[in-house]
């Protein structure tokens, strides 16, 4: 039944339900609790949560206990990423834009640290990368 409701999770993360996808994903580590699939769809979906007031604190902990060291990066740039993202669309105060900037910035370390290591053919690293670059651009004019 795992394998269906971490299918089932994933689909409710594209239907911009990630509380459910969350649900499900606690379900399945209550019975698999060493399920890499769920620790990373619980990651997403709590991130995609942050515009709601979810803190990053859970996120970071659970991509930190991660046993794939590219994971670890690769996820732990997500989190500071979408963090970032939620900040920006939440306030366009001077601090907040900052702040913002700065978690860019960490973001864009953990893609680079994910792409030092990364496995054979797999570029999402230096594709967020590039993305974190397009949003320093578009938001604070740099070239």
């Amino acid at each position: 039944a795992v394998p269906g409701a971490l299918s089932r999770a994933e689909r409710y993360r594209l239907l911009n339900q990630p509380w459910q996808a969350e649900s499900i994903c606690r379900d399945v580590l209550a019975v698999d609790p060493a399920s890499q699939e769920a620790f990373i769809i619980l990651v997403l979906s709590l991130t995609d949560q942050f515009e709601q007031g979810v803190t990053s604190k859970e996120a970071l902990d659970i991509a930190e206990g991660l046993p794939n060291e590219y994971h670890r990066a690769y996820y732990s740039g997500i989190i500071r990423e979408r963090e970032a993202t939620a900040m920006i669309r939440r306030r366009t105060d001077y601090r907040s834009r900052r702040a913002a900037y700065a978690l860019f910035q960490n973001a864009m370390e953990w893609y680079r640290k994910a792409q030092a290591i990364r496995p054979r053919d797999n570029d999402e690293a230096v594709l967020r990368w590039n993305a974190c670059v397009r949003v320093l651009e578009s938001n604070w004019g740099f070239q």
